[in-house]
């Protein structure tokens, strides 16, 4: 009978997979350095970030929950921290410095791109003018 429940249980086991959820899945596809490659108010109006291939710039998600930035083009500081974040199985959020409120997105990972969707439309300050709802990014190797 033993031999039957262990059986049972390692067939389901291998059937409906143990414990790593996509949360924690998520949590660990995201870690790396990203740049940039589309952006756009939305889904039909999504164009290059960086038509003539020289930006350098990169994001780079640690274990930490934090974001550094490292920008090829600033001057004084190189690498620096933008933000902080939260990944969980719908969501991503993005935390400023100084900020409670995370801008909220939906995920999607595909091969070596993430692409992430804001859940609300987002404006620049109180003009009615929408910046970039989705992007695309692209691992960096």
């Amino acid at each position: 009978m033993r031999t039957k429940v262990f059986i049972f249980a390692m067939i389901a086991t291998l059937l409906f997979g143990a414990g790593c959820d996509k949360a924690q899945q998520a949590k660990t596809s995201i870690l790396g350095k990203w740049q940039i490659e589309a952006t756009g108010e939305s889904e039909e109006d999504m164009m290059p970030y960086d038509p003539y291939k020289i930006n350098q710039d990169y994001f780079e998600f640690r274990q930490d929950n934090t974001v550094w930035h490292y920008c090829a083009t600033c001057v004084g500081e190189k690498y620096f921290q933008v933000a902080t974040y939260k990944i969980d199985s719908k969501h991503f959020s993005w935390y400023n410095p100084g900020s409670d409120e995370p801008e909220v997105y939906k995920y999607e990972f595909y091969g070596d791109k993430l692409k992430i969707t804001s859940v609300s439309p987002r404006y620049a300050g109180n003009l009615t003018i929408l910046i970039s709802n989705v992007v695309v990014y692209k691992r960096v190797k």
